[in-house]
């Protein structure tokens, strides 16, 4: 089953850095966590990180290496179940895609590639996936049947249309758009700037 370490390494090379760029919606960053993530952590479950009764941008820039680890997993890595991936590689791809785009975002990426990869390779008895964003058991279990890394660059390829579809709809990113198709297109235990 895949591990999630290895999984958020590959994403925090990505992610890291503090940043508030004023094309990104998002808005501030730390190591790619917003505010939106600290809020659905909630008071009690990390997001008030100083302890001071509310959470703001100071409790974005006091997170610890370990609080930042702790959110990627309950937010993404838990919630997708990905340990349940058999291919480290595919989890890391789908990882990564959650951590970017969101998690019903990844599901649709995941599910369109697993559709499109059963098609390229003729294969008539899995009926096509619904593309609805929600990874749950059907779609993990049509990862893990096709479990090939070749369905890593399939995912790269969707997440990339993604991206480029993002850009025709709010121009203003298309300064984020070389940086994410590296992304799309690095593949786990490549560098960083590795396409597929």
């Amino acid at each position: 089953m895949a591990r999630f370490a290895e999984a958020y390494d590959y994403t925090y090379e990505f992610e890291k850095g503090l940043d508030n760029h004023p094309a990104d919606p998002g808005g501030l960053t730390n190591d790619g966590l917003t505010m939106d993530d600290l809020n659905e952590l909630g008071l009690t479950g990390g997001g008030d990180v100083d302890h001071d009764g509310d959470i703001d941008h100071e409790d974005l820039l006091k997170l610890s290496d370990a609080e930042k680890r702790y959110a990627y997993k309950l937010l993404y890595w838990d919630r997708l179940k990905l340990d349940q991936i058999e291919n480290q590689t595919l989890a890391m791809k789908i990882f990564d895609a959650a951590v970017n785009l969101g998690l019903a975002g990844a599901g649709r990426i995941v599910q369109r590639a697993c559709n499109a990869f059963a098609a390229s390779l003729g294969i008539r008895y899995m009926p096509p996936l619904k593309v609805d964003g929600d990874i749950g058991p059907k779609t993990i279990a049509r990862v893990n049947q096709l479990g090939r890394d070749e369905l890593a660059g399939v995912i790269a390829a969707e997440q990339a249309g993604v991206y480029r579809l993002i850009v025709a709809r709010r121009p203003e990113s298309r300064v984020f758009l070389a940086g994410w198709l590296r992304r799309a297109y690095s593949q786990p235990g490549c560098a960083v700037n590795c396409a597929a």
